[in-house]
């Protein structure tokens, strides 16, 4: 069980603090807390909270994983970030934290991945938040001269493979005594078609600001099938619609 000094320290706690998160764009970890303890001193977390920012726009049935991860390597960027005692006679942190948030927010760069000590997957949504509190005894431990630091990744978001018929047109015409005739003066192909170019461009602007894409990378994905069916003899023709 550990018997210290609690502090708390997080992403907003520069000198000035400070509610601006550390910004993950990928999908590979991104430090947005780095702590290094001194070579006479360990450290031990008790607990632990993480939390998604609104922003203009998130990327659709998606996640963001974050850890605490001890690491190595060589830091580079970041903000001072302020360790604030919540108990016991005054006295500094010896564990040093860097921030990539907080005022004049700045990425941290430089460190490679090691031990998993600990991690959360939580939505990729604003407001989606986590928070633990760790059994007394069964504390982080962080050793002495180590480096460690939280990173957040962005998961892969990706829209499930679906069809859907966008509209049927019948040409058959029974005359209720066993004769059919065929109309096909209701369809224009070409007008129809230029109408649906359209409105799947629509579709694949929406979803390419879901998942923060092109558009032309969401357009290149889809396909669109032509299908023309007989109920006598009762076959279909296809083929391939051009897109985009």
């Amino acid at each position: 069980m550990a018997l210290a000094r609690a502090y708390k320290v997080g992403v907003f706690d520069t000198a000035t603090p400070l509610a601006t998160g550390a910004t993950v764009t990928t999908t590979t970890p991104t430090p947005i807390l780095f702590g290094v303890t001194v070579a006479t001193g360990d450290c031990n977390i008790s607990a632990v909270r993480v939390n998604v920012l609104g922003a203009a726009a998130f990327p659709s049935n998606a996640s963001v994983l974050a850890s605490i991860n001890i690491v190595t390597g060589t830091q580079a960027g970041g903000n001072a970030a302020v360790s604030n005692q919540l108990s016991g006679v005054a006295l500094a942190s010896n564990t040093t934290f860097l921030t990539a948030g907080g005022t004049s927010a700045a990425a941290i760069t430089g460190l490679t991945l090691g031990k998993i000590l600990w991690s959360q997957e939580i939505s990729f949504t604003a407001g989606s938040n986590w928070g633990e509190w760790f059994t007394p005894g069964f504390e982080k431990n962080i050793p002495v001269s180590t480096k460690f630091m939280t990173p957040v990744a962005s998961g892969t978001s990706s829209t499930p493979q679906q069809s859907v018929a966008l509209v049927n047109f019948g040409f058959e015409i029974p005359d209720g005594l066993g004769g059919v005739t065929f109309d096909y003066s209701r369809f224009d192909q070409d007008t129809y078609e230029t109408g649906l170019h359209q409105m799947l461009n629509g579709i694949c602007a929406q979803w390419a600001g879901n998942l923060g894409v092109t558009i032309p990378a969401v357009q290149a994905a889809m396909t669109v099938e032509r299908a023309w069916m007989f109920s006598s003899p009762g076959y279909s023709i296809s083929e391939q619609m051009p897109y985009p």
